[in-house]
């Protein structure tokens, strides 16, 4: 069976997420979600720092997740929280943030927006819900 993804079915994921919570903070990440749209591209999918593997100089991806909506914003927004949920330095974290914003020519507020809501996503499975809150309201506040 094919399925159709685009962004909107992911908006309607992060909703599911934020939900759980009940978090204000959290419902104000899907309402600046609804201003944005983007289109599917090339994507890995699950583009977090743990799924980088690194030999002899070279890069490499594993665990892709082709099966759901994807595009090249997300994978920037995925690989910045997953900065910040692995407490990557701040400053790290800030360059990462800066720097995906431009090279892939994505708004920083829209890759704030976008990186929050990948940390709503993960709320469910953290064990520590009030951490990824706080990462949430660092970012998106």
């Amino acid at each position: 069976v094919e399925h159709e993804y685009d962004f909107d079915s992911y908006i309607t994921r992060i909703e599911d997420h934020a939900e759980l919570a009940k978090w204000p903070v959290f419902d104000s990440v899907v309402e600046a979600l609804h201003t944005m749209h983007f289109e599917p591209s090339f994507s890995h999918g699950d583009f977090g720092i743990k799924n980088m593997l690194f030999s002899n100089k070279e890069l490499y991806l594993i665990d892709p997740i082709p099966n759901m909506f994807g595009c090249t914003e997300l994978d920037a927004a995925k690989l910045c929280a997953s900065l910040i949920i692995n407490k990557y330095d701040s400053d790290i974290v800030q360059l990462t943030l800066e720097t995906m914003s431009v090279y892939n020519n994505i708004s920083y507020d829209n890759l704030c927006v976008l990186t929050c809501a990948e940390m709503i996503r993960v709320y469910k499975y953290h064990p520590n819900k009030n951490f990824i809150l706080e990462c949430v309201k660092n970012v998106f506040e």
